[in-house]
């Protein structure tokens, strides 16, 4: 017999990259631990059921508010209590005041005692103690004594002490309601909208429903009170400051007209007269600046023409109807003597009586001219004569201004103290009017927009929601624990995961059998020669048969890392196919520390591996013949240690090389190779080592180690088989069953 070699070539892990996570594998996996989510989704709805039906039933009422920011307003002038801003922080606010202890205690005072004696601790019945509330008690009391020991020097203080002043009932009562209402109610704001809900539960429907409305009520009566109390206030304080201001004015206005009768009483004239008398003198001043300036230009005009042209040419200038007559004349008189000057000479009488008229007429015209000259001096004195003394008359004036007005300083300031007094109290009077008319005319900041009613049905708990919770959560517990259980398994689930670990190829993954025993397992394969684990078995003798024309291994030698991974059955499986196939098998038992086969096969006493391998019988007669399996077994029948204490490597080597002689196919169930030695020895001899390794039990170091051991002694295996697989979780259409039954 030649050593063992490798029937199948090594798995290259490079051409095996992980594709991932297979979701109908894992959904697979989950589906087969469907009874953990199931029972876990029950036991957690019939818990919740359970503790759903030991609460008091809760009954909830809600009412809603409206905080309006939209106001009647009766006066045009700003209000003395401002509207309200609604905003985020008024909000929160509204909020708070509708929780605070002293709208709650007005609750409690507006609602009949006999209402609120469900909610009252002290009317609560006594429920007997379980033993936590005994074992609370307990640790209490020991608590109470260890603190009511005083330390030293402290005994003295505590006898000095004075003690406290204790509440009355009535007061304990209400502090009790307070705290619970606060318990019972919920107080938000609607989104962003101006709308706050409040919602009451209790065990009432009665009280839930009072309480919301309530609580409502009051909020708004408060705020109508407050803003009634804030505007009697500004009306009673707006009444005084207008009757002080009043006085004020009065006072005021006898001082200034105290001040105006001593200035005249003084003076003798007001300072308004003086300033109408100074504005006539100035337009009067004016008046005369005019009338000396329009004089001076037409006397100094008239002075220029006579004193660079003589009086004749200022004859031009004078508007008088005699100077205009005589130079209409004198045009005339010359107009003739020059007519005349072509007929007659100068001595001729005519025109010498023609020159005496021009002579007589231009010396009426000088004379006439000087007069009008001599009547412009006279206006243009007479006008700086009145222009003057209207000047002095001004600076008089003024002067006595200045005096009268540094005498009326003190009673200008008078009449602008007045005028300020009188502006105040007419200001004040008008507030006053208008905050004692809108005093009648006051609303809340809020208003009713949704009463509570009655609640037709507990709102809590809720024995259907609170079941399919419990049973929601049951679902995700019992869905993470199917996780765990899926990701957590120890061992291999799939061939790909053997041959990634290792490096080494799964030749056969045999499924799980529903028979006990491999005397089961023989009954099921003959009954039923075609099912998957049949299948699967001969697939195994066709990759150990190799291609064709390769001689197939005489001696196969199945063993595995530890007890019960299936080694002993799938030999035993791998025996009875051969022998159906019509080949000399022989079962090779060489597990002699504890051999099943004996009872699985329910052998008798007799000759047996031992008794051969110590001489003392026969091959022949330790063989045993199993017509009903249609192989040959050889076994230990009664567990004994040889004679050297262990297998040799030459006598396994004799004895394979006899069974070759005689059998077709040597079949070899060897010990685990994690338990004992033998099992190298064994393998050493075999021409093919298989090595079983069993699902979702062996794991990957365990594995390791006992390739690891073949490999030290320089086996190689011929592949690796695993044993007792799940077919639902390697999720491969072709692991049906395939039979020969037509229609089926």
């Amino acid at each position: 017999m030649t050593s063992a070699r490798p029937l199948a070539r090594p798995v290259d892990n490079t051409q095996f990259d992980d594709d991932g996570i297979d979701l109908g594998a894992l959904f697979a996996a989950l589906w087969r631990k469907k009874w953990i989510v199931l029972a876990c989704m029950l036991l957690g709805a019939l818990l919740a059921n359970v503790m759903v039906s030991r609460q008091t039933p809760l009954y909830t009422a809600q009412s809603s508010l409206m905080l309006d920011p939209r106001t009647v307003r009766v006066m045009a002038q700003e209000s003395v209590v401002s509207d309200p801003d609604l905003n985020d922080g008024l909000m929160e606010s509204a909020v708070a005041v509708l929780m605070s202890n002293l709208l709650l205690e007005e609750v409690i005072d507006s609602l009949e005692p006999e209402l609120l004696a469900p909610l009252d601790p002290a009317n609560a019945p006594e429920a007997a103690p379980g033993p936590i509330d005994a074992l609370r008690g307990a640790i209490g009391g020991l608590l109470d004594r260890v603190r009511s020991q005083p330390e030293a020097g402290a005994e003295t203080e505590a006898a000095a002490a004075p003690p406290a002043n204790a509440l009355s009932p009535e007061e304990q009562r209400r502090r009790h309601l307070v705290g619970e209402i606060r318990r019972s109610t919920r107080i938000w704001r609607s989104g962003d909208s101006y709308v706050i809900k409040i919602s009451v539960e209790t065990i009432s429907p009665e009280i839930a429903a009072r309480l919301a409305n309530q609580i409502a009520a009051q909020y708004i009566a408060r705020s109508l009170r407050d803003r009634g109390e804030t505007m009697r206030a500004a009306t009673t304080w707006l009444g005084q400051r207008a009757e002080d201001l009043r006085r004020q004015l009065e006072q005021a206005e006898t001082r200034v007209e105290e001040a105006r009768a001593a200035q005249l009483s003084g003076d003798g004239i007001s300072l308004e007269a003086i300033t109408q008398q100074q504005m006539q003198l100035n337009t009067q001043l004016a008046m005369a600046q005019a009338d000396t300036a329009t004089a001076l230009g037409r006397h100094n005009e008239i002075a220029r023409v006579i004193e660079r042209d003589g009086i004749d040419a200022a004859a031009e200038l004078v508007s008088s109807p005699f100077v205009l007559t005589l130079r209409q004349d004198l045009s005339q008189l010359r107009r003739q003597d020059s007519d005349l000057s072509s007929l007659y000479g100068p001595e001729h009488p005519e025109r010498q009586r023609i020159a005496a008229q021009i002579e007589l007429i231009d010396r009426d015209m000088r004379r006439e001219i000087g007069a009008i000259v001599a009547g412009l001096n006279n206006d243009l004195a007479v006008a700086r004569a009145r222009e003057s003394a209207l000047r002095d008359s001004l600076a008089a004036l003024e002067d006595r201004q200045a005096s009268v007005s540094q005498a009326s300083i003190e009673l200008r300031q008078l009449e602008r103290e007045a005028d300020s007094a009188r502006r105040t109290y007419e200001d004040a009077l008008a507030r006053f009017n208008e905050t004692r008319t809108v005093e009648q005319f006051q609303s809340p900041d809020a208003r009713l927009v949704e009463r509570a009613v009655v609640p037709g049905g507990p709102s809590a708990p809720r024995p259907k929601l609170m079941t399919v919770f419990g049973g929601v959560v049951g679902f995700s517990i019992g869905l993470v624990l199917a996780f765990l259980a899926v990701f957590m398994r120890r061992g291999f689930g799939l061939p790909r995961e053997v041959e990634r670990a290792t490096g080494v190829r799964v030749l056969a993954a045999l499924p799980r059998g529903r028979w006990r025993g491999c005397d089961r397992m023989l009954e099921a394969l003959a009954r039923s020669p075609h099912q998957v684990f049949a299948d699967r078995i001969r697939q195994l003798r066709a990759v150990l048969n190799g291609p064709r024309g390769e001689r197939p291994p005489r001696s196969v030698l199945f063993t595995s890392p530890l007890a019960g991974d299936g080694k002993t059955c799938t030999a035993l499986a791998f025996a009875f196919l051969e022998a159906k196939a019509g080949r000399r098998v022989l079962l090779l038992d060489l597990d002699m520390r504890r051999s099943p086969l004996r009872r699985a096969l329910e052998l008798a006493g007799g000759d047996d591996l031992p008794a051969y391998l110590q001489g003392r019988c026969s091959l022949d007669a330790a063989i045993r013949s199993l017509p009903d399996q249609g192989f040959d077994l050889l076994t230990t029948l009664t567990p004994a240690p040889l004679p050297g204490g262990e297998l040799t490597p030459g006598a396994v080597r004799a004895l394979l090389e006899e069974l070759g002689r005689r059998y077709d196919r040597v079949v070899i169930d060897a010990p685990p190779l994690l338990s004992g030695s033998e099992s190298l020895i064994c393998c050493g001899e075999a021409e093919a080592v298989l090595l079983a390794l069993r699902h979702r039990a062996t794991t990957a170091g365990q594995l390791r180690d006992a390739l690891q051991r073949l490999r030290d002694m320089q086996i190689e295996p011929a592949g690796l088989v695993m044993t007792m697989t799940d077919l639902r979780e390697e999720g491969v259409r072709h692991a049906a069953e395939y039979s020969y039954v037509h229609g089926a």
